[in-house]
This record gives structure tokens, C-alpha cells and sequence, in this order.
């Protein structure tokens, strides 16, 4: 469908999605001290379009250690960091709850679950909306989405999960549709089978990385848009790595009992990097960046073409983090802390304080370099980084 823009001034009907200029509270928690660890260089920063956290699970636990000196001095959050008040912007008040987030440099997307009757009955009435930063126009790009969850993108597409699709199941069930960014229709993606894994996708520039099952056998796909995709690299079932990917424009790096990844233009086997059980990573420069759910956490570095573990960030005592991912000098991460609610982990590389932003249970977030979005059940505010 073609997007519907919805401005400012017209978002005064009672079907529009109202937009806010109001400011409301958030609850952080806040450690000071030192943020660097004494293992290797501070990363300079990159990453990808689309990551965001607060809808995908933690990985397993991990034991194995990271290389490199213990150094830094962040003592974790809990009761001893406290809990506070931090004032953000609220961008909007959705029509239903806000599932999932993603943040690009100009634009904010959400995902809005959908409403009830007052039996209940599901009205698969989700939908994919945008927010521009500049001007806080909000932007449909596709509506009467059934049962929406989650949402990826590249430079040139959004991926969004369904758990209630109709095509796939007269019942609902689990698929996966896209769409352009700059609009038009919502195509399922092709399988044969519901999505019994947890959804992960890689993106790089205009390419998205994800898994696929076509007659009873995985396969991570590459697709660009307007293509239907082509096969990287096929799994049976039993042994497909559902727990994260990512690419840059050479190879597609994953999890599978320790990091691998395969090039993208030979057919050849998956390289194996590392048996290290970390969980949780991201592509940064020439490195590869990784936590393991064990506490004090450590972020830790690996080149790209593998080798040691350094560890170069003490992040706390958190049980796990997940969702990982660096936007120019800033890093992001959910964690759990033994007990108490998850929150946003961000500071910068290179020293300055380390700041955790509480998460209700169900948010949604993303980042930018600037800014972070945290979304509680229909509220989506913007809170300014430091």
C-alpha cells in the first residue's frame, strides 16, 4: 500500500496515531567510575542500520573466558546504583502496544501490535509506522498487519515478524513480510513451515541475512530488494544457529557452538574463528565484539579473522546482555542484573560514565549516537544521550 503520511496537524481524529511534544520521567539507574577495561584498544564505533533490542530471548549461559587483562572499574547497577528519574521527550502515544523499535539517523520506526474486542477476538489491525526526527511526522508504511512483533531493516527495506498470519495458517501463525521503505505492498516471505526458531537477521547496506526452511531443510538467505534471495549457506534442521548473525561486505558471521562465518561470493565451507561460548555480539571496524552471560560482564574483542579474546570494557555484575550494537562512539546493550528489572546499557568507548536505562517488562528500544528510544506498552519517548 502506498504510505499515508500523517502530519502533525492532522493527528487530531480519533483513528490517528497521536504525536506528543510532551516530556515525561523514565527511570534509569546510573554507576559512576571508570568504563574502560585494560585489554586491548577501545573500538572506535560502527554498526549496523536497524538494531534494536527488548522483543528477542537471552542466549544460553556461557563459561568460557575472554583473553586480555581485567582492568576498568564498573561496579554494576542494582540497588547500589540506584534508581532516578530522567526526563525525556514523548515522540507518541500509539493506538495499541508498541512491540518492537528500530532508529536510523533521520527516522524512527515502530511496531504497533493491534487491538481486542472486548471478547478478546484479535482485530489484525497491527501496523509498521515511522518517525521522522527532524520534524516528529508520523509516517504509515503498512497497516492490517497480523499480529506484528518484531522489525529489521536494511538501508532499503523494513523485515517485520508476524505471529498471527493467515496466509500461513488459517489459525494464524508465525511469517515473516516486507517492504520498501519508501512504500508500497507487503510481501510474505517465502516458508514452508512455521518460524519454530527464534527470528535473527543480519543486515548490511541494502542486504538482509535470515534463516528460511524450504522442505523440511534450514538455509540463511541473502536478500536484496526486489529479489526473492539466494541460498548462503544450508543446515538441517536440527542444527541451524538461530541466535544471531551479522555481515559486513565480505562474509556473514554466526553463532553455531562458537563463531564462524562464510564469504558471500565462493562456495566454499564456513571458517571457524572461535570455540569462545559468547552470546552476544556485534561487528565493529575490523573486530568482532562479544559479552557472555556471566557476571562481571566484559565486553571483549576479536579480530575479524580471529585469533584472542582481549577484553576491552567492564560493563558490571549483570546475570546477561543481549542485543548488542555500536552507533559511532557509543555502544548499546540490554542487561539482566541478578535481580530487578532489565535495562538499556549505554556509554561511550572511550571512558565517561555508563548509564542503564530500566526497561518495563514487555519495552521495546533503540539508539542512536545521540539519542535513545524506549517504548512502555503505547508510549514511545526520546531521551537525550550525554
Amino acid at each position: 500500500m502506498t504510505p499515508g503520511r500523517l502530519g502533525i496537524t492532522l493527528l487530531l481524529s480519533a483513528a490517528a496515531v497521536p504525536a506528543a511534544c510532551d516530556t515525561v520521567k523514565v527511570q534509569f539507574m546510573q554507576t559512576d567510575g571508570d568504563s574502560g577495561g585494560g585489554g586491548g584498544e577501545v573500538p572506535s564505533g560502527s554498526g549496523g542500520v536497524g538494531a534494536g533490542g527488548g522483543t528477542g530471548g537471552h542466549g544460553p549461559d556461557a563459561t568460557a573466558g575472554a583473553g586480555g587483562s581485567l582492568g576498568g572499574g564498573f561496579q554494576g547497577f542494582g540497588a547500589a546504583g540506584g534508581m532516578g528519574g530522567y526526563v525525556g521527550d514523548l515522540l507518541v502515544t500509539a493506538s495499541s502496544a508498541i512491540r518492537d523499535v528500530a532508529a536510523t539517523e533521520s527516522h524512527v520506526y515502530f511496531i504497533e501490535y493491534g487491538t481486542f474486542d472486548d471478547l478478546d477476538n484479535y482485530r489484525f489491525d497491527g501496523a509498521l509506522r515511522r518517525i521522522e526526527v527532524e520534524s516528529g511526522d508520523v509516517e504509515t508504511l503498512v497497516e492490517n498487519l497480523e499480529g506484528p512483533l518484531e522489525v529489521e531493516l536494511t538501508t532499503a527495506e523494513a523485515f517485520v515478524l508476524l505471529e498471527r498470519s493467515t496466509t500461513v495458517s488459517a489459525d494464524g501463525d508465525r511469517a515473516l513480510g516486507r517492504i520498501a521503505l519508501t512504500g508500497g505492498s507487503f510481501d510474505l516471505v517465502p516458508h514452508d513451515g512455521p518460524y519454530d526458531r527464534a527470528f535473527s537477521m543480519a543486515a548490511f547496506e541494502d542486504r538482509a541475512y535470515f534463516g528460511v526452511r524450504i522442505d523440511d531443510a534450514w538455509a540463511i538467505r541473502e536478500y536484496l530488494p526486489g529479489e526473492s534471495g539466494r541460498v548462503i549457506l544450508p543446515f538441517d534442521a536440527v542444527t541451524f544457529p538461530a541466535n544471531q548473525m551479522a555481515a559486513d561486505e565480505a562474509h556473514l558471521y554466526f553463532l553455531a557452538n562458537g563463531f564462524s562465518r562464510q564469504a558471500l561470493t565462493a562456495d566454499i565451507e564456513p571458517e571457524r574463528l572461535s570455540s569462545a561460548a559468547y552470546t552476544n555480539f556485534t561487528l565493529e571496524g575490523d573486530r568482532i565484539l562479544a559479552t557472555r552471560a556471566q557476571a562481571p560482564m566484559y565486553l571483549a574483542s576479536m579480530s575479524k579473522e580471529g585469533g584472542a579474546w582481549s577484553n576491552v570494557l567492564r560493563l558490571g555484575e549483570h546475570d546477561s546482555c543481549k542485543d548488542l550494537f555500536v552507533r559511532g562512539s557509543r555502544f548499546f546493550t540490554e542487561c539482566t542484573p541478578a535481580s530487578g528489572p532489565s535495562y538499556v546499557l549505554t556509554g561511550p568507548w572511550a571512558g565517561g560514565t555508563q548509564k542503564g536505562y530500566k526497561l518495563a517488562p514487555s519495552g521495546a528500544w533503540s539508539g542512536t549516537e545521540d539519542d535513545l528510544f524506549i517504548a512502555t506498552d503505547t508510549e514511545l519517548v526520546r531521551l537525550s544521550l550525554d
